[in-house]
């Protein structure tokens, strides 16, 4: 049963053209609180939308898992790091984290950017979402007012490389966003040549840069379909 935060992720995903919606930038859906240099904590469901109806082009429904979204893992963050970004090669964390759905060593790679001053600290949801219905996936962090941007990535599975992931800032003009809805579509990491879910590996070397996927099992009537749609609420201080 979806507590009341799923429930309204889901049906802000049904007002905004149900699991079609074709978005492609983040937007606030309130006005900003003022919170100026304050900790804040943020509630985030993650609302999947990748199915044998929205995505019916060789939907990994044979797959054990019926196609598997593996738990997320990312980072809060300053503008001087990246978990993940178009144009870049991937990390070996990445890498490992697209093929395989593991964390280490991509958990590595955040700690050192955290010791480096990069990022303020490392997230990990335990939870992943099995198919083909994919259930919300609740979890909340906290988030430190000089590391205002999160990134999360967590593997579609099958798939080549695949992962699908967010990277998004949550302040405004010095202040925390109250709520934001950003749709997360699939990326492809950049290590493997392989164009469907269950395709033979194929590895590249040397890597491409990562990049949004233009496989076609994402792509409809010349549109990528997003795999989901992320829903961050910031949990109002004692003081508000």
């Amino acid at each position: 049963m979806m507590n009341r935060l799923e429930r309204s992720a889901a049906l802000k995903l049904a007002l905004m053209g149900g699991l079609f919606f074709t978005a492609s930038v983040a937007f606030a859906t309130e006005t900003n609180t003022d919170r100026t240099g304050s900790m804040a904590t943020y509630e985030v469901v993650f609302v999947p939308s990748w199915n044998p109806a929205t995505h019916p082009d060789e939907y990994p429904i044979t797959h054990a898992k019926k196609g598997l979204l593996t738990p997320m893992i990312g980072a809060t963050h300053s503008a001087e790091y990246r978990l993940f970004a178009a144009g870049r090669k991937p990390t070996p964390g990445l890498e490992r984290l697209s093929e395989m759905g593991k964390h280490e060593p991509l958990d590595t790679e955040i700690e050192a950017a955290v010791a480096s001053g990069k990022a303020g600290s490392i997230i990990e949801v335990s939870e992943g979402s099995e198919g083909p219905v994919h259930a919300p996936v609740s979890f909340s962090f906290d988030i430190d007012p000089r590391y205002p941007t999160v990134s999360l990535v967590g593997m579609i599975a099958p798939s080549p490389d695949w992962f699908y992931g967010v990277s998004t800032t949550l302040m405004s003009d010095g202040r925390w966003v109250p709520s934001l809805i950003v749709p997360a579509y699939a990326w492809d990491s950049g290590g493997d040549a392989g164009s469907r879910y269950m395709a033979e590996d194929a590895d590249l070397e040397p890597k491409q840069n990562t990049r949004l996927s233009d496989a076609s099992v994402f792509v409809q009537h010349g549109k990528r379909i997003p795999v989901g749609v992320f829903v961050f609420k910031l949990v109002p201080s004692n003081n508000d």
